[in-house]
């Protein structure tokens, strides 16, 4: 996966969004996530890994 198909998912734009002026935690992102996109937290945590592995976000 190239770093261009990383930001063309919707939910994953919307966590760098977050993380653009602060700091969250897992769990604060997985709980806007789950209200906003309705997804299932396995889910939602398969999103910050994709971030992660293409140097776009970090722990």
């Amino acid at each position: 996966m190239h770093a261009f198909d990383v930001l063309g998912g919707l939910v994953r734009r919307r966590i760098l969004e977050l993380l653009l002026n602060e700091e969250w935690s897992a769990g604060e992102i997985a709980r806007v996530i789950r209200t906003e996109f309705g997804i299932s937290q396995p889910v939602v945590s398969q999103h910050p890994r994709a971030l992660r592995a293409h140097g776009l976000a970090k722990v």
